[in-house]
């Protein structure tokens, strides 16, 4: 059987893809494996140098995010032209 649909990992908040999974049936997108990809990594705006320059600079712990798959059919996903499409495509899902 063909699959009909491309899965999407990508983050449940920020909809940032993590991982395009092309797979030889639909059925292997019900597999929870692919998300055991762990958590999203946020990246956030880097912390001011200290006052004091002995001082070591201190970095902002990092944001994790929950993962989901978004299904989105083969032909939309082949149509899109840049990753760009793709993650306004996810953004459009992930928001619903």
């Amino acid at each position: 059987m063909a699959a009909e649909f491309i899965g999407l990992v990508c983050g449940s908040t920020t909809g940032r893809i993590y991982a395009v999974i092309n797979p030889d049936d639909d059925s292997e997108l019900d597999n929870p494996r692919h998300l055991l990809l762990k958590v999203g990594v946020v990246e956030l705006p880097e912390i001011p140098p200290p006052e004091d320059p002995d001082e070591p600079q201190q970095q902002p712990p990092a944001l994790r995010e929950p993962l989901t798959m978004v299904r989105i059919p083969r032909g939309e996903y082949e149509a899109c032209l840049s990753m760009d499409d793709v993650a306004k495509i996810v953004s459009d899902r992930v928001s619903e």
